[in-house]
């Protein structure tokens, strides 16, 4: 990995030792989908440096969804200031160590995605799988944010938000809820009526905004989670996101070509 702006290279050697260690210890939560709140994800170091060195929001694009802006490491690292990108090419390289870190530690629960999609033989067609476990999305959020529950694309295999909150306390407004479904079952992001999610789901867990705190989950069937209404004015909530996913050969192979969008 590279050095860092103001972290030397033992320090990065730290910081994966510290996720590594970090995602080991924390607890599985099944209920009401496979879940890890996993806090003090980074070193403290390495986490106010992240803020310190957070793109200019010119670099972020707006997408349609939460009045959105997002940034993909991987193809951005050259848009970044020079001052900059040494951290952030870092963070891309230890996105790697965290999704094949998250994919281990789930895999005894990994059929509450796979077994609707591919039977009770999902484990075997797993292992001859292509995982794909590179990759950052930064996503910086203002204004009036909302996020009706949903799903994530059925080619997600584990997904994790780390949240950038440059204050010290936790912030419920701008949490993540996590949401008990009563028999409403999706493999990948489908837009549906609100009416319709307020007869299936149940509000089941609140994981708060706050500082250094990592949710990560399978990206299940079942695996709905969402963002209240709420106007933040001009603060931003800021997401550094991580996930794992399955190759596109693989995904026609056990899903069929209409996924593949």
């Amino acid at each position: 990995m590279n050095g860092l702006n103001g972290i030397e290279p033992g320090d990065v050697a730290a910081s994966c030792d510290h996720v590594t260690s970090a995602i080991n210890a924390a607890e599985v939560v099944v209920e009401p989908f496979p879940h890890m709140v996993i806090s003090e994800f980074l070193p403290d170091r390495m986490y106010r440096q992240l803020l310190a060195t957070w793109p200019p929001d010119d670099l972020l694009t707006f997408t349609n969804s939460m009045r959105r802006r997002q940034l993909t490491l991987a193809t951005a690292l050259d848009r970044l200031p020079p001052g900059i990108r040494p951290f952030w090419s870092a963070v891309q390289d230890l996105s790697e160590i965290v999704n094949r870190q998250l994919v281990a530690r789930f895999r005894p629960y990994l059929g509450h995605k796979l077994a609707t999609i591919i039977g009770s033989d999902w484990a075997r067609v797993l292992d001859e799988c292509s995982i794909g476990v590179r990759g950052t999305v930064l996503a910086g959020y203002t204004g009036e944010v909302e996020l009706l529950p949903h799903t994530d694309h059925i080619r997600i295999l584990t997904n994790a938000f780390l949240y950038c909150s440059e204050a010290e306390g936790r912030e419920d407004a701008l949490g993540t809820w996590l949401y008990r479904s009563l028999g409403l079952s999706l493999p990948t992001n489908v837009q549906l009526k609100r009416r319709d999610l307020e007869m299936c789901l149940r509000k089941h867990t609140l994981v708060p905004y706050q500082r250094n705190t990592c949710l990560a989950y399978i990206n299940g069937p079942t695996s709905f989670h969402g963002v209240d209404r709420v106007d933040i004015g001009a603060r931003q909530r800021r997401l550094c996101m991580f996930n794992s996913r399955l190759g596109v050969r693989d995904l026609i192979r056990i899903a069929g070509e209409a996924f593949v969008i």
